[in-house]
């Protein structure tokens, strides 16, 4: 058998089927081999390999009843391979056996055709220990890679991949994502004897971390500033500025909110001159009025990277944020984003040290201020400074090991919920389950508004965002589920018998105590009046509905113009809902709270999974922006915190749907089998996350003490958030649509809470 030839080397073992599972026509597995049995070589001839299945540790392996010394061959009973050891049933309780190894080779081999029938190409890369080939189907135009290291040591290799520019490898086994292909050679390693099947993904997205190379910008501009930032108010600069080089970088960089329109004007509306070596930085405030009249303002800090020797390039990292060529005299500089360096925030927390005021050009000022806990931080942590993550709306710094440094990029005039709740949960509330606030800068107009220009916070250690984290716990739930023999023991919670169930249940036992303890703080008694609680009127009541009846006849607009788009499963549950739409008003309208006291506080507003981060078993709360397409001013006004639990028990929904997404990709047969599975873990870490909320806010003020009046407005609030994720779907992934209509439809059957 397979497992003495390779002296029962497990990663030898997986390597050799890999290879057997991956090539053309039909693989054959001898029976054992599934499990690493070993064989008998002192019964000679082909005897020693036809020794008794080894299903259990009972008598005879399981094979049979009969007395031992009847058997034609003796079951193998050595310590490494015996049967006590090596057999089926003790394998399919581990989720990590060879045995189920073996089952989920299988289901990716099955649900690939190509596999079995498509194109073998090899590829021939430099290190020959590296065996790569492509199994291609010109059909389906899938392609799948399969790449080995047959050394017991790590190895590297290089791949021409040219031909597949822009797909994005997923690697089946593990359904992790690798970074796009590209015109060089694509880099891989491999550990001792690894190896991977890579399906080549042409519509797929790329790994949220990863930082793709763009291109130098072609004929880059050359702005002279022979007298510094104030050659900016030249004619000739300014025109080159504004109506060459801004509308042309804007809308590349991945902050830049309107990509989907056009720039009809982009202008420095007013700017602030933060000193450093050479020219120092220009701290600029731009304003871009779109094709549809619509005004949005950008903070686009510059800064100047001088050549050192003649010919010497530009560091490649600032190429991709450069917006033109400066030139001094006889010197030749880059005029970037200064957001993309580390001198530039590491001179900004400087100055919020120092609570630095600069005068801006058109009367205001720019205000760095700190507060007392940055006082606690050893200075030597402004170094060290690096970009952390991908830029989305906001660009984030890590200053040294101890602080975080976020630049607002799209700006709003008026008090920022993020510095303003920051502020009072660190100084006023004492809540520690929250990025602790360090200091800010604000750009004050010349009539008092504030413009909050960043935030600079103590960092969270953390190991990742919570959903993330619910992610790879759904993946094992999953993996495990399939392999759970519940009518051995029907009396036995099959959560205790999946590896991490139990805990991760816990868990979000824990973070609904957190979120409830967040409430709770933010009804601590004060005397500013933009966080004392308040009593809901009736007007509050009915506007709440209202906005809830908008979204609802937004999101019904939304399913018909992509119905004609969807496939004929999701069409079928559209069709049902629309029918059915009525119920959906009447359920908004329905909601009464007669004699029953609602109170009104501030709240997250933005409230899911991935806005929590992980810190060993317990949680911490980021991110008080609201919600960006909301004006400062409504996400300032006070609510329901309810509104916040609707929004995490619609991330539990989403992660559900979102590891089944991912499973299918390999075997779309099973998602309905585990789908029935996907929603028992839905509701057990539902019920569990209300169960720890509960606790905690019975005594919160602004969270009804009444059962029915919770669970009326929690209810109207899971509504209102369903809808808006139509809308969302519709517009961005019509294929995922149907994930907030069965959300809508389920609280219309009453499925979704009493």
């Amino acid at each position: 058998r397979l497992a003495p030839l390779l002296d029962n080397d497990r990663r030898k073992i997986e390597l050799l089927n890999s290879l057997l599972m991956s090539m053309p026509g039909t693989p054959i597995i001898y029976y054992g081999d599934e499990i690493g049995m070993g064989d008998n070589i002192f019964l000679g001839d082909r005897n020693g390999v036809r020794t008794p299945m080894q299903w259990s540790p009972d008598r005879n392996a399981g094979f049979s009843r009969a007395d031992p010394q009847s058997l034609f061959l003796p079951p193998i009973m050595d310590p490494v391979y015996g049967y006590q050891a090596v057999n089926v049933e003790a394998q399919s309780r581990a989720p990590s056996s060879l045995l189920n190894w073996m089952r989920r080779l299988i289901a990716a081999r099955k649900a690939h055709q190509v596999f079995g029938r498509g194109r073998l190409t090899f590829l021939y890369p430099g290190n020959r220990k590296i065996f790569a080939y492509l199994r291609e189907d010109p059909e389906s135009r899938e392609v799948i890679l399969c790449v080995a290291n047959l050394s017991p040591a790590p190895q590297a290799a290089e791949l021409d991949l040219s031909r597949f520019n822009g797909r994005v490898p997923i690697e089946l086994l593990g359904r992790s994502t690798f970074p796009p292909i590209g015109e060089l050679p694509y880099f891989v390693t491999l550990p001792g004897y690894g190896f991977y099947w890579f399906l080549l993904a042409a519509d797929a997205e790329p790994p949220t971390w990863h930082e793709p190379y763009v291109t130098p910008m072609p004929d880059l501009e050359t702005l002279v500033l022979s007298h510094g930032w104030q050659d900016l108010r030249n004619e000739r600069v300014s025109d080159t500025l504004h109506n060459r080089i801004l509308p042309e970088f804007l809308p590349k960089q991945r902050w830049f909110a309107a990509k989907d329109r056009t720039i009809r004007s982009a202008y420095v509306s007013d700017h602030a001159e933060l000193s450093d070596d050479d020219v120092g930085f220009l701290v600029t405030v731009t304003q871009v009025t779109m094709d549809d009249g619509t005004l949005q303002g950008y903070l686009l800090p510059l800064g100047i990277i001088w050549e050192g020797r003649v010919g010497e390039p530009f560091p490649p990292n600032l190429q991709p944020h450069a917006l033109g060529r400066a030139r001094r005299f006889n010197r030749i500089g880059l005029l970037h984003d200064a957001m993309s360096g580390d001198r530039f925030t590491g001179r900004v927390i400087r100055a919020i040290r120092e609570e630095t005021k600069l005068p801006t050009a058109a009367g205001g000022m720019i205000m760095f201020w700190k507060t007392p806990h940055l006082d606690a931080i050893d200075p030597a942590n402004d170094t060290n400074i690096q970009k952390l993550g991908r830029e989305q709306s906001n660009t984030s710094m890590l200053a040294g090991d101890q602080m975080i440094f976020k630049a607002f990029r799209r700006l709003d005039s008026g008090i920022h919920p993020e510095i303003e709740i920051g502020r009072f949960l660190s100084q006023v509330a004492q809540f520690d389950r929250v990025p602790q606030l360090l200091g800010a800068i604000e750009m004050i107009s010349p009539d008092g508004t504030p413009t909050a220009l960043g935030v600079l916070q103590r960092l969270v250690p953390n190991m990742g965002d919570c959903w993330t984290f619910t992610l790879s716990n759904l993946t094992r739930y999953l993996e495990g589920r399939a392999f759970v023999a519940e009518e051995e023991n029907p009396e036995t919670d099959v959560f205790d018998l999946i590896e991490g169930q139990r805990m991760y249940l816990d868990m979000t036992h824990t973070l609904g105590r957190r979120i409830g303890e967040l409430h709770c703080a933010l009804c601590t008694e004060t005397d500013d009046p933009a966080f004392g609680v308040e009593d809901a009127t009736p007007d509050d009541v009915a506007a709440w509905k209202t906005a809830v009846y908008e979204q609802s006849t937004a999101a019904r607009t939304a399913l018909n113009a992509v119905r004609g788009t969807l496939s004929d499963d999701v069409g079928r549950q559209v069709d049902s809902l629309l029918a059915n739409w009525s119920q959906v008003d009447s359920m908004i309208f329905s909601t009464t709270l007669k004699d029953m006291r609602v109170r009104k506080a501030r709240y997250h507003g933005d409230l899911h999974l991935g806005q929590v981060v992980v810190m060993q078993d317990d949680f911490f709360i980021l991110d008080f922006e609201g919600e960006p397409a909301r004006s400062l001013t409504e996400r300032r006004t006070k609510g329901s915190p309810l509104r916040d639990v609707a929004g995490m028990l619609r991330s539990f929904n989403y992660a559900a749907w979102a590891s089944l997404f991912d499973r299918t990709i390999l075997a779309p047969e099973t998602i309905q089998t585990e789908r029935a599975w996907a929603a028992e873990w839905e509701r057990r870490n539902a019920d569990s996350f209300l169960e720890g909320y509960r606790e905690t806010t019975t005594h919160c003020p602004s969270v009804p003490g009444n059962r029915r009046a919770f669970r009326r407005l929690l209810n109207l609030f899971v509504l209102e958030k369903a809808l808006y994720e139509i809308c969302y779907e519709a517009a961005n992934r019509p294929d995922w649509v149907r994930i907030p209509v069965q959300g809508v439809s389920a609280l219309l059957s009453g499925r979704g809470g009493e």
